[in-house]
C-alpha cells in the first residue's frame, strides 16, 4: 500500500517553484448572533476573471493573491462576514455603513495590488476581477447569510456589461455599482458622476439599473 501511495503522490503535478503557496486567512470574528435579525450594511463581491480555464496549481495562487489583496485593502471588522466563492468572495460589512469608504478607497487599493501583482506575473498567472458594490439589509443564519440585496450584488456581478468592459479595457479590475450607491453617492458628493457609465442589467427577468465606473486616463 505505501508503495502505491507513493507512486499515485509522484504522478501529482509539483507546485512551481516560482509561484508562492498560498496562505489561509480565517474570517473575522462576528460581533452578532447569526439568524437573530435583519442587519444592514455595505456589501461586495469579487470574481475572478476565466478563472475555470487556468490549471488547478494557477487557480490556487490566485486564490492566494486575491485573499491577500483583501486583507491589504484593510476589509476588517468585527462585524463583517467574508465568505468564499471558489472563483472570487463576498463581503458584508456592517459596521462600516458608508460605502463610499468601499467605492474610494477599497476598490483603488484593489485595483492598485492587481496592477503591481500583473506586472510581473507570469504568463497565464495574469489576475483580472470585476467588483460589485451595494448597500442593504441581510440576515445571517448558521448556513450563511439570507438577503435579497446580496442577490442583486451578485447579479451585477455577473453583468455581460461588466464582463465586456473587462475584456475591453486595459483596467484590472471593473467596477460596478447599484443605481442607489450612485445616486446617494452623487448626492452627497462622494462620487463624480464623470466617472461612470449608465447600464441596465438584465437577470432571471428582473432588470436592475447600474453604473460602470469609466477607465481612468
Amino acid at each position: 500500500m505505501s508503495m502505491l501511495l507513493a507512486r499515485f503522490r509522484s504522478l501529482l503535478p509539483r507546485w512551481p517553484h516560482h509561484l508562492p503557496r498560498p496562505t489561509s486567512h480565517p474570517h473575522e470574528p462576528l460581533d452578532f448572533d447569526r439568524g437573530s435579525q435583519q442587519h444592514f450594511g455595505v456589501m461586495f463581491a469579487l470574481d475572478i476573471a476565466d478563472f475555470s480555464s487556468r490549471p488547478a496549481f494557477i487557480q490556487q495562487r490566485l486564490r492566494a493573491v486575491l485573499y491577500q489583496l483583501v486583507e491589504d485593502a484593510d476589509v476588517r471588522s468585527r462585524r463583517c462576514i467574508r465568505e468564499d466563492r471558489g472563483d472570487g468572495m463576498f463581503v458584508i460589512n456592517a459596521t462600516e455603513t458608508n460605502f463610499a469608504i468601499i467605492v474610494n478607497r477599497v476598490a483603488p487599493r484593489l485595483a492598485a495590488g492587481l496592477n503591481a501583482y500583473n506586472r510581473t506575473a507570469r504568463p497565464g498567472a495574469s489576475l483580472d476581477m470585476r467588483m460589485a458594490v451595494h448597500v442593504g439589509y441581510f440576515q445571517p443564519d448558521k448556513h450563511g447569510v439570507i438577503s435579497p440585496d446580496l442577490i442583486l450584488t451578485f447579479r451585477l456581478l455577473d453583468a455581460p456589461q461588466l464582463k465586456q468592459h473587462l475584456a475591453d479595457s486595459t483596467d484590472h479590475l471593473a467596477l460596478i455599482i447599484s443605481d442607489h450607491v450612485y445616486g446617494v453617492g452623487v448626492s452627497f458628493q462622494h462620487l463624480d458622476p464623470d466617472d461612470y457609465r449608465s447600464v441596465s442589467v438584465t437577470s432571471k427577468g428582473m432588470t436592475y439599473p447600474a453604473w460602470i465606473r469609466k477607465t481612468q486616463p
